[in-house]
C-alpha cells in the first residue's frame, strides 16, 4: 500500500514537473531577450555580477522545485554563464586598460583615482 502511494506520489510529480516544463518553456524566450537587452545595455560590473548570483539563485530554486534537467533550470544556468562571462570580461578589459596606459603617479604618491575606482568597484562585489 505505501509502496503503490508513493509510486502514485512519484508519477505526479512527473506529471506536474512535465506541465511545467511546458508551461516555463513559454517564458524562456521573452526572458532569455531581457536578459540580453540588460547585458547589452552594458551595465557595470557590479550590476552584471548581482544579475548573475540572482540568476543562480533562481537556478537553484527551480532545480529544487523541478529538477535540475528542467528546462526553465538549464535556462537560467545558461543565462548566468552569460552574465558571468560578461563580468569576467568587464574585469579583464579594465585591467587591460590599466596596463597599458598606466596613470601617472600623484605628487603625494597615492594611489591614482582610476585604481581607486577599481578598487571600490571590486569592494562592492
Amino acid at each position: 500500500e505505501q509502496q503503490q502511494a508513493a509510486a502514485a506520489a512519484d508519477a505526479d510529480k512527473d506529471n506536474v514537473v512535465r506541465v511545467l516544463n511546458v508551461a516555463f518553456s513559454d517564458v524562456e524566450a521573452p526572458f532569455r531577450l531581457r536578459v540580453t537587452q540588460v547585458l547589452a545595455s552594458e551595465p557595470g560590473a557590479v550590476v552584471v555580477y548581482r544579475l548573475a548570483h540572482v540568476l543562480d539563485f533562481y537556478a537553484r530554486t527551480i532545480a529544487e522545485l523541478l529538477t535540475s534537467t528542467s528546462t526553465l533550470c538549464l535556462f537560467f544556468i545558461d543565462v548566468k554563464h552569460e552574465a558571468l562571462k560578461r563580468f569576467y570580461d568587464q574585469l579583464k578589459q579594465h585591467g587591460d586598460n590599466l596596463r597599458k596606459q598606466p596613470p601617472s603617479p600623484t605628487l603625494r604618491l597615492l594611489p591614482p583615482v582610476e585604481v581607486k575606482q577599481q578598487l571600490a568597484q571590486l569592494r562592492e562585489l
